[in-house]
């Protein structure tokens, strides 16, 4: 039986931060991956590199009610968004976006696969609401 090498997964994090002996924090497989996601949620359109129509599908609901037919189009969205912009390919598992009324903010929660990669994880992330 021969070892499977699966692609390592490589990133240093959004937060920027160091560890002490001074060095950019680094990150691996999952913990590279989820950091990768977050970025993309964070993104604006027109910062996914060379697609200038790509990102911005959190952005675009913050200031708009907080009503169930935003809850439905933001979840299509980041479907949607993940299915076409995201590499590499992730299986969404499990999205939701949830609205906290009364401290303005959105909860989004995703769990997803990544067979590529052989990673399994969620992440999750609360985005102000300004409406």
């Amino acid at each position: 039986m021969s070892d499977v090498n699966y692609p390592i997964v490589y990133d240093t994090s959004y937060t920027g931060g160091i560890d002490a002996s001074g060095n950019l924090n680094q990150l691996w497989n999952a913990d590279a991956l989820n950091n990768a996601v977050m970025m993309w949620i964070a993104s604006q359109e027109g910062e996914v590199f060379r697609k200038p129509t790509s990102g911005g599908y959190v952005t675009r609901f913050i200031g708009k009610p907080m009503g169930q037919v935003n809850i439905s189009q933001f979840k299509m969205a980041l479907r949607n968004g993940f299915d076409r912009d995201f590499q590499p390919y992730l299986k969404v598992i499990t999205l939701n976006v949830i609205p906290h009324f009364e401290e303005k903010y959105w909860e989004i929660y995703m769990e997803y696969y990544s067979e590529d990669l052989k990673i399994y994880s969620t992440v999750s992330a609360n985005i102000r609401n300004k409406a």
